[in-house]
Protein backbone atom coordinates (compact mmCIF):
# COMPACT_ATOMS: atom_id res chain seq x y z
CA UNK A 1 0.00 0.00 0.00
CA UNK A 2 1.31 3.34 -0.98
CA UNK A 3 2.07 5.83 1.69
CA UNK A 4 -0.60 8.81 1.91
CA UNK A 5 0.60 11.93 0.63
CA UNK A 6 0.56 14.84 3.27
CA UNK A 7 -0.07 17.58 1.06
CA UNK A 8 -3.31 15.86 -0.39
CA UNK A 9 -6.35 15.13 0.92
CA UNK A 10 -7.03 11.39 2.21
CA UNK A 11 -7.55 8.48 -0.31
CA UNK A 12 -11.72 7.58 -0.36
CA UNK A 13 -11.06 3.85 0.68
CA UNK A 14 -8.07 3.43 4.04
CA UNK A 15 -7.74 0.78 5.92
CA UNK A 16 -9.28 2.90 9.01
CA UNK A 17 -11.78 5.37 8.58
CA UNK A 18 -11.05 9.07 9.14
CA UNK A 19 -14.46 9.98 10.80
CA UNK A 20 -14.33 7.03 13.00
CA UNK A 21 -11.23 7.61 14.68
CA UNK A 22 -12.25 11.55 14.90
CA UNK A 23 -15.25 10.08 16.90
CA UNK A 24 -13.04 7.68 19.00
CA UNK A 25 -10.75 10.88 19.86
CA UNK A 26 -13.24 12.95 20.50
CA UNK A 27 -15.23 10.53 23.03
CA UNK A 28 -12.13 9.66 24.83
CA UNK A 29 -11.26 13.52 25.35
CA UNK A 30 -14.84 14.50 25.99
CA UNK A 31 -16.44 11.62 27.68
CA UNK A 32 -13.17 9.40 29.89
CA UNK A 33 -15.86 8.68 33.27
CA UNK A 34 -17.96 6.22 31.33
CA UNK A 35 -16.44 5.51 27.67
CA UNK A 36 -12.89 3.33 27.95
CA UNK A 37 -10.56 2.74 25.24
CA UNK A 38 -12.55 2.34 22.33
CA UNK A 39 -12.06 -0.52 19.43
CA UNK A 40 -12.17 0.20 15.88
CA UNK A 41 -14.29 -2.23 14.31
CA UNK A 42 -17.23 -2.72 12.28
CA UNK A 43 -20.81 -2.93 13.42
CA UNK A 44 -20.86 -0.72 15.24
CA UNK A 45 -17.52 1.35 14.40
CA UNK A 46 -16.49 1.94 17.49
CA UNK A 47 -16.41 -0.67 20.63
CA UNK A 48 -16.15 -0.53 24.54
CA UNK A 49 -15.74 -3.86 25.56
CA UNK A 50 -15.68 -3.38 29.03
CA UNK A 51 -19.07 -1.06 29.31
CA UNK A 52 -20.47 -3.11 26.68
CA UNK A 53 -21.15 0.13 24.44
CA UNK A 54 -21.48 -0.30 20.46
CA UNK A 55 -21.06 3.45 19.08
CA UNK A 56 -21.64 3.79 15.49
CA UNK A 57 -20.33 6.58 13.04
CA UNK A 58 -22.08 8.45 10.21
CA UNK A 59 -22.32 11.13 8.46
CA UNK A 60 -25.51 13.95 7.55
CA UNK A 61 -23.23 15.98 5.32
CA UNK A 62 -23.98 16.90 1.40
CA UNK A 63 -21.13 15.26 -0.72
CA UNK A 64 -19.71 19.52 -0.62
CA UNK A 65 -18.95 19.41 3.03
CA UNK A 66 -17.41 15.98 2.85
CA UNK A 67 -15.37 17.19 0.17
CA UNK A 68 -14.30 20.46 2.16
CA UNK A 69 -13.97 18.18 5.25
CA UNK A 70 -11.40 16.30 3.70
CA UNK A 71 -9.65 19.19 2.33
CA UNK A 72 -9.70 20.88 5.89
CA UNK A 73 -7.51 17.78 7.53
CA UNK A 74 -4.78 18.37 5.90
CA UNK A 75 -4.34 22.06 6.06
CA UNK A 76 -1.44 21.57 9.39
CA UNK A 77 0.52 18.93 7.06
CA UNK A 78 0.73 21.47 3.83
CA UNK A 79 2.91 24.56 2.27
CA UNK A 80 1.56 28.05 2.09
CA UNK A 81 0.44 27.85 -1.64
CA UNK A 82 -0.93 24.55 -1.19
CA UNK A 83 -3.16 25.42 1.69
CA UNK A 84 -4.33 28.94 0.01
CA UNK A 85 -5.60 26.42 -2.88
CA UNK A 86 -6.98 24.21 -0.43
CA UNK A 87 -9.21 26.78 1.15
CA UNK A 88 -10.09 28.50 -2.41
CA UNK A 89 -11.45 24.68 -3.22
CA UNK A 90 -13.55 24.61 0.45
CA UNK A 91 -14.73 27.56 -0.13
CA UNK A 92 -15.97 26.65 -3.97
CA UNK A 93 -17.50 23.62 -1.90
CA UNK A 94 -19.65 26.70 -0.22
CA UNK A 95 -17.93 26.23 3.35
CA UNK A 96 -16.17 28.95 4.97
CA UNK A 97 -13.11 29.12 7.02
CA UNK A 98 -12.47 30.93 9.85
CA UNK A 99 -10.43 31.56 13.07
CA UNK A 100 -8.72 27.91 11.96
CA UNK A 101 -12.56 26.06 11.95
CA UNK A 102 -14.55 24.74 9.41
CA UNK A 103 -18.09 26.14 8.91
CA UNK A 104 -20.42 25.03 6.50
CA UNK A 105 -21.27 24.44 3.50
CA UNK A 106 -24.65 22.67 4.62
CA UNK A 107 -27.12 24.91 3.44
CA UNK A 108 -30.46 24.60 5.76
CA UNK A 109 -29.68 24.69 9.83
CA UNK A 110 -32.14 22.03 10.73
CA UNK A 111 -31.70 18.61 11.79
CA UNK A 112 -33.25 16.74 9.16
CA UNK A 113 -30.21 15.17 7.05
CA UNK A 114 -29.28 14.34 11.08
CA UNK A 115 -33.07 13.08 11.79
CA UNK A 116 -32.83 10.77 8.28
CA UNK A 117 -29.04 9.71 9.44
CA UNK A 118 -30.75 8.27 12.71
CA UNK A 119 -33.68 6.82 10.81
CA UNK A 120 -31.23 4.80 8.88
CA UNK A 121 -29.33 3.79 11.88
CA UNK A 122 -32.42 2.81 13.69
CA UNK A 123 -33.22 0.15 10.79
CA UNK A 124 -29.74 -1.56 10.41
CA UNK A 125 -30.58 -2.20 13.61
CA UNK A 126 -34.34 -3.60 13.62
CA UNK A 127 -32.48 -5.59 11.40
CA UNK A 128 -29.78 -7.07 13.22
CA UNK A 129 -26.62 -5.75 11.18
CA UNK A 130 -24.68 -5.23 14.67
CA UNK A 131 -23.15 -6.93 16.89
CA UNK A 132 -24.96 -7.29 20.45
CA UNK A 133 -24.23 -5.33 22.91
CA UNK A 134 -25.86 -3.84 26.20
CA UNK A 135 -26.54 -0.14 24.49
CA UNK A 136 -25.84 1.40 21.47
CA UNK A 137 -24.73 5.29 20.55
CA UNK A 138 -24.33 7.03 17.51
CA UNK A 139 -22.17 9.47 16.56
CA UNK A 140 -22.79 12.07 13.64
CA UNK A 141 -21.08 14.48 12.45
CA UNK A 142 -22.56 17.62 10.96
CA UNK A 143 -22.13 21.22 10.17
CA UNK A 144 -25.66 23.04 11.15
CA UNK A 145 -25.43 25.86 13.46
CA UNK A 146 -27.94 25.11 16.43
CA UNK A 147 -29.84 27.55 18.81
CA UNK A 148 -31.31 26.57 22.38
CA UNK A 149 -34.63 26.44 20.34
CA UNK A 150 -33.55 23.91 17.78
CA UNK A 151 -32.01 21.85 20.26
CA UNK A 152 -34.92 21.66 22.66
CA UNK A 153 -37.42 21.19 19.46
CA UNK A 154 -35.00 18.10 18.44
CA UNK A 155 -34.68 16.33 22.50
CA UNK A 156 -38.67 16.74 21.97
CA UNK A 157 -38.76 14.98 18.98
CA UNK A 158 -36.34 12.21 20.02
CA UNK A 159 -38.14 11.33 23.11
CA UNK A 160 -41.69 11.47 21.22
CA UNK A 161 -39.78 8.85 18.73
CA UNK A 162 -38.89 6.86 21.62
CA UNK A 163 -35.01 6.81 19.86
CA UNK A 164 -33.59 5.39 23.39
CA UNK A 165 -35.56 2.05 22.31
CA UNK A 166 -32.37 1.59 20.12
CA UNK A 167 -29.30 4.61 20.79
CA UNK A 168 -28.91 5.51 24.08
CA UNK A 169 -27.12 8.43 23.57
CA UNK A 170 -26.35 10.49 20.51
CA UNK A 171 -23.38 12.76 19.97
CA UNK A 172 -23.53 15.28 17.26
CA UNK A 173 -19.66 16.79 16.21
CA UNK A 174 -20.70 20.80 14.44
CA UNK A 175 -18.24 23.67 14.12
CA UNK A 176 -17.32 24.56 17.35
CA UNK A 177 -19.53 22.71 19.33
CA UNK A 178 -20.07 18.75 20.67
CA UNK A 179 -23.90 18.21 20.94
CA UNK A 180 -24.78 15.67 23.58
CA UNK A 181 -27.92 13.99 23.43
CA UNK A 182 -28.37 11.41 26.76
CA UNK A 183 -31.70 9.86 25.95
CA UNK A 184 -32.03 8.03 29.32
CA UNK A 185 -32.48 11.09 31.17
CA UNK A 186 -33.83 13.28 28.15
CA UNK A 187 -31.11 15.81 28.85
CA UNK A 188 -28.80 17.71 26.15
CA UNK A 189 -25.78 19.36 26.63
CA UNK A 190 -23.31 21.49 24.76
CA UNK A 191 -19.88 21.15 24.81
CA UNK A 192 -18.05 24.30 23.93
CA UNK A 193 -14.63 23.31 21.47
CA UNK A 194 -12.09 25.94 20.74
CA UNK A 195 -10.53 26.24 17.86
CA UNK A 196 -7.16 24.61 18.47
CA UNK A 197 -9.06 21.52 20.34
CA UNK A 198 -10.94 20.70 16.97
CA UNK A 199 -8.12 21.33 15.09
CA UNK A 200 -5.72 18.84 17.48
CA UNK A 201 -8.94 16.43 16.97
CA UNK A 202 -7.95 16.42 13.26
CA UNK A 203 -4.50 16.31 12.73
CA UNK A 204 -4.93 13.13 15.29
CA UNK A 205 -7.66 11.48 13.22
CA UNK A 206 -5.52 11.58 9.91
CA UNK A 207 -2.62 10.63 11.76
CA UNK A 208 -4.16 7.66 12.71
CA UNK A 209 -5.45 6.85 9.47
CA UNK A 210 -1.82 7.35 8.23
CA UNK A 211 -0.22 5.15 10.93
CA UNK A 212 -2.90 2.82 9.93
CA UNK A 213 -1.60 1.98 6.15
CA UNK A 214 1.83 1.34 7.16
CA UNK A 215 0.41 -1.84 9.39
Amino acid sequence: MPKIDRDKPLPPHTKLDYYECYAKIVLEDLFPVFISELLLKDKPDLQDIRSQVGIEVTIAEISETIEAQRLYSTLHAVDDVTQSRNIERMEQCGATYKSGILFGPNGSDEFILINRAIDSKIEKLQKGEYGKFSEYHLFIFSSILASETMLNDELEYLEQREIADYFKKIYIQIPGELLYFDLIKSTYEVFSVDTNKQFDWAIKARQMVEDGESQ
